[in-house]
């Protein structure tokens, strides 16, 4: 079978759109070795500085997402390998990089180095905020670990600024997530941090229950270097609590290790222990240590150690030059220390947070309430409409008030048909047609009129008709009769045709009346068509069938009539005498 000449055409258009679709799922592609660094940045981070330094020359020819994941791999390990990061302009190009058109996966990380290298310039604020951003690109199971480091690193923010109830509150989070890593090498960590954090907020039974659960943690997994310091922190709460007893055992399994690189603190607690006992000269001896391989922090403390033991031996100029060089300590930490600023930071981000929920929600509400507008815009207009429509017609149907001369259509002679109208004839000016009136209808036929109103007074049976009537009008008058009889027999409404035919009668043979009526009261179309078939002498039951109503209905549009027009309790039988004096 010979194809369509367009079957090529088609066949290489769908191929391509299935082409670009699996190019658009696939995912990025890097070197294999990339893996290897990016393990080893985690395990043995000096070996991975190693390796990428070898790399840097073959990485200049490498397309853009591989440099820039490149030079990513080379900043995670330099953090690891604990080098000092001294320049943000590098991680801030990456950031943008990431955030614009590169691989979406590595901006949870990217975020994350980028604080970690403004931690280590001493900006906490902005460090801060790329933590947290961090955390808004991080999702579900999958960034569990990255998660946990986040919490960490703002946990130790916040405690390096004074604020140990945020940092306890980061702290619980990185727990979490460690706990459901079942990472239990990092839950020693945590649960010594909350404990720390505890200790720092006063609650120094807290403090004691964690830093035992997380000693016993760790001797459950063998690390006894974890669980001698975290002893030697348990000692240095039994100094602060008085309970000197305890305090050698928890520290001095800690002064033995020879790896221990920050054993300053240790010192520290140490000569604290011997200056609360007493013992000024081990004091001393403990602090000096502790000054000599110790940070700021270090130093500060032992200023204030030497103070109080030169206080104690009453050499108070020696005192108050150690307690002098304290106080210098002491501004040097407060210009690195902004608990304000890295305060204000995290609230802010909460209340940006708290406003982009809140902008989230006035947008929705906003969109429900244009919905909600056009609705009702559009059921306006369908309900005008509709309105319109229902005017239009009760205006087509109501009866015009006549005013100028009124003309009626001659019956035809067939009783059994509608009667038709042909020609019209002239009829005078109603003050000239009220003079003369002329009454269409003789005696009733047939018995069409012979049903009484209830409680109807007066004999309204018969009509006279007047001795110069043309025998013409009788024979019109008998057509009518039995129109309307046999109508009433089959139990049928009267049309729009017959009630033309009837309201032209009304004008002919009783000229004003609609216009009186009409000066009494604006009638309704079902109302006028009522007080016709009155003034024609119809019965009740017979006006029901006509209108299409009950006998009950008429009797109340009659009673109703009654009331508005003289007021007080209306009557059917009132209004029925008074529709025969118009």
């Amino acid at each position: 079978m010979r194809l369509p000449f367009y079957f090529p055409s088609w066949s290489a258009v769908i191929i391509c759109c299935i082409f670009w679709l699996s190019a658009c799922n696939r995912p990025i592609a890097y070197p294999t070795l990339f893996a290897v660094a990016d393990s080893l940045a985690s395990v043995t981070p000096d070996s991975a500085v190693a390796m990428l330094a070898s790399w840097k020359e073959e990485m200049k020819n490498e397309p853009e997402h591989v440099r820039n994941y490149y030079l990513l791999l080379c900043i995670k390990a330099n953090d690891n390998a604990q080098i000092a990061h001294t320049s943000d302009s590098l991680i801030k190009c990456l950031v943008r990089y990431y955030e614009d058109d590169g691989d979406k996966q590595r901006l949870p990380e990217t975020y994350y180095y980028a604080g970690r290298v403004l931690r280590d310039m001493a900006d906490a604020p902005q460090a801060i905020k790329y933590f947290e951003r961090a955390l808004e690109a991080t999702s579900g199971e999958k960034h569990l670990s990255l998660q946990s480091k986040i919490y960490c690193q703002l946990g130790g923010i916040f405690e390096f600024q004074n604020l140990p109830g945020l940092a306890l509150e980061m702290a619980w989070k990185a727990y979490d997530c460690d706990t459901r890593l079942e990472a239990r090498g990092n839950m020693v960590h945590d649960l010594d941090n909350m404990a720390g954090l505890h200790w720092k907020c006063l609650r120094p039974d807290s403090a004691e229950f964690y830093y035992k659960a997380a000693v016993s943690l760790a001797e459950t997994l063998n690390d006894t270097l974890q669980a001698n310091l975290i002893k030697r922190h348990l000692g240095h709460l039994y100094i602060e609590l008085g309970r000197y007893d305890e305090v050698e055992e928890q520290i001095r399994p800690y002064l033995n290790l020879h790896d221990n690189c920050d054993r300053y603190e240790t010192y520290g607690i140490t000569a604290k222990y011997f200056l609360t006992v007493g013992q000024y000269d081990s004091a001393r001896f403990y602090y000096e240590k502790s000054f000599s391989e110790g940070d700021i922090y270090a130093k500060k403390s032992a200023y204030w150690g030497f103070a109080q033991i030169a206080f104690a031996q009453n050499n108070l100029e020696e005192g108050q030059r150690n307690l002098a060089r304290y106080n210098l300590c002491l501004d040097s930490i407060l210009k690195i220390t902004s608990t304000k600023t890295v305060g204000q930071t995290h609230f802010g981000y909460n209340y940006e947070l708290h406003e982009k929920e809140n902008l989230r929600l006035k947008e929705r509400y906003a969109r429900e309430q244009y919905y909600s507008i056009l609705i009702l815009i559009v059921l306006g207009i369908i309900l005008t409409g509709v309105a319109a429509l229902i005017i239009y017609k009760r205006g087509k149907n109501k009866p015009a008030v006549p005013t100028g001369s009124e003309t009626s259509p001659i019956l035809s002679t067939s009783p059994d048909s509608p009667p038709t109208a042909v020609a019209p004839e002239p009829a005078g000016t109603i003050e000239n047609q009220e003079k003369t009136p002329q009454i269409l209808f003789p005696a009733p036929v047939h018995g069409l009129f012979a049903e009484p109103d209830e409680g109807t007074t007066g004999n309204h049976s018969e009509i006279s008709v007047p001795e110069s009537q043309e025998p013409a009008e009788a024979m019109s008058q008998s057509e009518l009769h039995a129109y309307l009889l046999a109508k009433a027999n089959q139990i049928a409404p009267l049309t729009e045709h017959d009630w033309d035919i009837v309201a032209s009668s009304i004008r002919k043979n009783f000229p004003g009346f609609i216009t009186r009526l009409y000066k009494t009261h604006s009638c309704s179309t079902v109302e006028l068509r009522t007080c016709m078939l009155v003034k024609l002498k119809v019965p009740p039951t017979n006006i029901a069938i006509f209108i299409g109503r009950s006998k009950e209905g008429v009797s109340s549009i009659r009673r109703r009539l009654c009331k508005k027009v003289f007021g007080g309790k209306g009557s059917a039988p009132k209004w029925d005498a008074f529709i025969d004096t118009l």
